[in-house]
């Protein structure tokens, strides 16, 4: 017994019942910042008192939040394939994410990694160009990216050698705000992996 949060074992459990409900409205919502930020913290607090078991607890539960979130965010109900390329610029490395999205639904993410000291809107181009470009690149109806640039060039290039229709788009939306958020948490995730792995080379 006591193991429910239901008040109607525990009356002083009532509080965080509430708590509950809420985090659930907000993970059902795809509103997840707030948890995955309360997440980062309580990842640092257990870190300092070395409580790996706990941090890796944490890291698996920030997971599938993600992933859970990425279900729950539609675009759109249509029949379209549509892109969204997102760039998440540090210092050493910029990590660059595809979410594909299928009928208005998350289908597969891409995720790629570039040293280049291209700013963010050459950088932009040179990646479009090439990535939609290559030979075996199936390319969405819709490519959207979260900042204004001229692309009309990149857009001609890429419809003329694929024989193709597409356009590239920037709109700011309440839908893209959600789709920046969770392209976001996609990136950091990666970058983290990246750089264990490249640590982890590097001893053996």
């Amino acid at each position: 017994m006591g193991q429910c949060l239901g008040v109607c074992y525990r009356e002083d459990l009532e509080d965080e019942y509430r708590k509950e409900i809420e985090q659930i409205k907000h993970i059902l919502n795809g509103n997840i910042s707030k948890l995955l930020n309360d997440i980062e913290i309580k990842m640092k607090e257990v870190i300092m008192k070395e409580n790996f078991e706990a941090a890796i607890k944490l890291k698996e539960t920030k997971k599938s939040l993600i992933e859970i979130s990425q279900t729950q965010i539609i675009t759109k109900i249509d029949k379209l394939s549509e892109d969204y390329l997102y760039i998440h610029k540090t210092d050493s490395l910029n990590t660059i994410v595809i979410l594909k999205y299928k009928d208005g639904k998350l289908t597969e993410k891409d995720i790629h990694f570039d040293e280049s000291i291209y700013e963010k809107d050459e950088l932009i181009e040179k990646f479009i160009t090439q990535y939609y470009t290559s030979p075996n690149m199936i390319v969405p109806d819709k490519i959207h990216i979260f900042k204004k640039i001229d692309t009309s060039n990149i857009t001609k290039l890429i419809n003329e050698l694929k024989n193709i229709k597409t356009e590239i788009i920037y709109k700011e939306t309440k839908d893209n705000i959600k789709i920046i958020e969770m392209a976001t948490s996609n990136a950091k995730l990666a970058l983290i992996t990246y750089n264990h792995e490249k640590t982890r080379l590097l001893k053996i």
